[in-house]
């Protein structure tokens, strides 16, 4: 699971702190600080993954040394403040090439809007449990190859304008690196009680319980303190742990009664339909539920049959006549032909007989002999 950790510190001569000294240990560097001609060196240190200078468009440094250096420099008071730290997680579910990528991107949006010179420095362990940034960074802006005026928008660690844009990229960017990556997880800037807050108004009880718990402490260099935060967040961790198996006793305790209720609420259920049953076994089945049922569903039934055989009926009478009629139409047609042909029959035979006539008083002549025969001409 990804997680989101983003604090800003300053480094201040007041506390015997320098520029020079800083970056040395988290550069895992051996650097000289030319004001004090103090060596600090922490190259031993196994645990630099990369480390890397950004600073402004045209602008350049030759080295980490010169720019430290140039940074103490223009410092001049015994209490200034000489440089000012971002720490921030990096999510373990990343590649470290894919962390460097990260850390830069973090690196150049911090510079294009404050204008400072920085140096991020990621470290980890073996295991790659602990992956994080130092960027450590100048307190002036740095313009023309100087260091000019103070970012004292920075200057308080509260919530202002400034430290909330700040710990909204960090959140911005590592989510956009995580979905690039194909990965889930995703972190909140917000405080644990606000994602708290806004998980119990969703009813989103389990994560409401994950958050309320206390924030670790870093655990840092310095020997004492590191045991005294190593004690803090074993004890944070044990007090999550009860705080959890808490919760956990009372969601069962809540769960029993509701199914104590729901049992409950069936028996009485069951009670009632059979209250119901007894009575209907009482009535005559005529004026039971179910046979009223039936017979509401029979006579609507009954009633659509009815009127779906009238309709057929008169369908079926219609088509009768129809029928009738175009039957009678045929035969009409029938006799009308018959008594034509009978007419042209008639006159047909009528023309024969005439014809048989004039051949009785008009021999013909046989075997191509002439007829000799004198036709009677007055009778």
């Amino acid at each position: 699971m990804a997680i989101y950790s983003c604090s800003v510190s300053t480094i201040k001569r007041s506390d015997g702190h320098s520029a020079t000294a800083a970056i040395a240990y988290r550069a895992r560097a051996k650097i000289t600080d030319e004001r004090t001609s103090e060596v600090f060196n922490y190259s031993n240190k196994k645990d630099l993954v990369h480390t890397e200078i950004v600073l402004p468009e045209n602008e350049s440094f030759s080295n980490q040394s010169d720019l430290w250096n140039e940074v103490e420099k223009k410092e001049t008071r015994k209490n200034s403040v000489v440089a000012r730290e971002f720490l921030i997680a990096l999510p373990r579910e990343l590649t470290p090439s894919q962390n460097i990528e990260l850390a830069r991107k973090i690196s150049n949006d911090f510079v294009e809007k404050f204008g400072f010179a920085s140096q991020f420095s990621i470290h980890n362990d073996k295991d790659n449990n602990n992956p994080h940034i130092h960027l450590l960074a100048s307190t002036r802006k740095l313009e023309g190859g100087k260091f000019t005026s103070k970012t004292r928008e920075l200057d308080t660690i509260k919530e202002t304008s400034a430290i909330d844009w700040v710990r909204k990229n960090v959140a911005n960017n590592t989510n956009s690196a995580l979905q690039k990556y194909g990965l889930d997880e995703r972190v909140d800037h917000r405080s644990l009680e606000k994602q708290q807050a806004e998980a119990e108004a969703k009813g989103d009880y389990f994560k409401a319980l994950e958050l309320s718990r206390e924030p670790t402490r870093h655990i840092g260099r310095h020997p004492i303190f590191s045991k005294e935060n190593i004690a803090f967040n074993k004890q944070v961790k044990a007090n999550q742990k009860r705080r959890e198996e808490r919760v956990v006793n009372r969601i069962e305790l809540d769960i029993t009664k509701q199914l104590r209720k729901t049992s409950a609420k069936k028996e009485d259920r069951k009670e009632t339909v059979n209250k119901k049953k007894q009575q209907t076994k009482t009535k005559p089945f005529y004026e039971q539920s179910w046979f009223l049922r039936f017979r509401k569903t029979f006579d609507y039934r009954y009633k659509r049959k009815l009127e779906a055989d009238k309709k057929q009926k008169e369908k079926e009478e219609k088509q009768r006549l129809l029928d009738k009629k175009r039957e009678e139409h045929r035969q009409h047609s029938i006799n009308k032909n018959r008594a034509e042909i009978n007419i042209k029959n008639a006159h047909r035979a009528k023309q024969d007989s005439i014809s048989r006539a004039r051949k009785r008083n008009s021999p013909i002549p046989r075997n191509g002999q002439k007829s000799t025969r004198k036709l009677n001409m007055n009778g």
